[in-house]
């Protein structure tokens, strides 16, 4: 449950309050606390030296969805000098994560140096980071590694493509993850614009500064009109020292004339068979469905919808279990026309997924959940933890 206080929304995870401030520090757009500790400052939009906290807010406006209590922001800022370029910024929570969504609307040609998308200033006395990436912008394969924390004291932590997820824990178990959406190729596109990209960690007084800078150019160059669109998101909670949910009776859909079915019936913990799904569902070097895959998710949306009416008074959770995101190259789950390849990564889809699928289950008192592949290197983010039901 959330709510709306002084533009500020507020709910709780494992029994700890959250609250996220949409009216914060002065050199702030957006402040985030759980469990009594700030977690961090979102400064915004850099365009060049236009820093977003320094434009017009036009509007800031929130709505909340009656089934579930999530709620959604919107707002608007323009900058009133030169050419007056627009930040458009669409914040989406459900659960105990929030995706957002950064428009930089640059309206006519304008000099500047480069453009910083939604700097976070992390506060906390962190025992470990964990940084899940790729090795290049090409490789569809997921890899981790610790940042051992000292060196940010010493020296900054460089990142040749943008992280796909960063997780901060504490002592206490606290964690806060920061991630990138779908939209690898905008990231990691500054070829395009004859730029470079930086994406740094670094220590800075008591927090550490997690910089993205997807346009960096070393001299002052005359951007043309265009319009910029950059998303992301958060997650937090308490990492639970409880084994993992095990599920008692486990049964396979597959494909039979375009829908899916299952094997068995009376049964909600499902895994899924790949072996016949359309080669257009598929991901890049897997035969797994890339949930960026619009098939993938009408197939997915239409068995929900017929397995509802059959599922018995005591049947609380759906699960779709085993799966995992993917790095994916097929341009046609962007809906793109073009032959290039647009690099993305499902784990956004996947949350909007599971935001769509609890909020069709909730006037039935049902849910959905992903239980995720045991062998995925992704199964502990805390999102995926909230998006599997082991925690509230």
């Amino acid at each position: 449950m959330s709510n709306i206080v002084d533009k500020k929304i507020t709910g709780f995870t494992n029994a700890l309050e959250w609250e996220a401030d949409f009216k914060p520090r002065r050199v702030a757009v957006m402040s985030f606390c759980y469990a009594g500790r700030d977690l961090f400052d979102c400064e915004g939009v850099e365009i060049g030296f236009l820093k977003e906290f320094h434009g017009m807010q036009k509007h800031l406006r929130f709505h909340t969805a009656d089934k579930t209590s999530w709620y959604s922001v919107d707002s608007k800022v323009i900058q009133p000098f030169g050419p007056e370029p627009v930040i458009d910024r669409k914040i989406e929570q459900s659960g105990s994560f929030m995706r957002v969504t950064t428009d930089v609307l640059i309206k006519s040609a304008m000099s500047l140096e480069f453009l910083k998308i939604d700097t976070l200033r992390i506060r906390g006395e962190w025992e470990n980071i964990t940084v899940y990436y790729q090795s290049s912008p090409e490789d569809f394969d997921v890899l981790s590694k610790e940042i051992d924390i000292k060196n940010i004291d010493n020296k900054r932590v460089l990142f040749e493509t943008i992280p796909l997820a960063i997780v901060f824990t504490d002592k206490d178990g606290i964690q806060l993850e920061i991630g990138t959406g779908y939209d690898l190729w905008r990231w990691n596109n500054a070829a395009r614009f004859s730029s470079e990209n930086r994406f740094v960690i670094k220590q800075e007084k008591d927090y550490i500064v997690f910089e993205r800078t997807p346009i960096l150019w070393d001299h002052e160059h005359e951007m043309q009109k265009f319009n910029f669109r950059f998303s992301w998101y958060f997650s937090w909670g308490k990492k639970s020292l409880l084994e993992k949910k095990t599920q008692k009776k486990i049964t396979t859909l597959h494909i039979q004339d375009n829908k899916l079915t299952a094997y068995q019936s009376g049964i909600c913990n499902y895994n899924l068979d790949y072996s016949n799904w359309p080669a257009t569902t598929r991901s890049t070097n897997s035969n797994e469905p890339c949930f960026a895959s619009r098939q993938a998710e009408n197939l997915l949306k239409d068995f929900l919808r017929k397995t509802l009416p059959k599922m018995s008074e005591r049947d609380k959770v759906i699960c779709l279990c085993g799966v995992s995101p993917h790095v994916c190259s097929k341009a046609g789950h962007m809906e793109r026309n073009k032959p290039e390849t647009f690099v993305h990564w499902d784990y956004w889809d996947m949350m909007v997924f599971w935001g769509w699928a609890n909020n069709f289950l909730a006037n039935n008192d049902k849910k959905f959940a992903f239980i995720p592949d045991s062998q995925s290197l992704l199964s502990c983010l805390p999102s995926f933890r909230r998006m599997s039901e082991l925690e509230d």
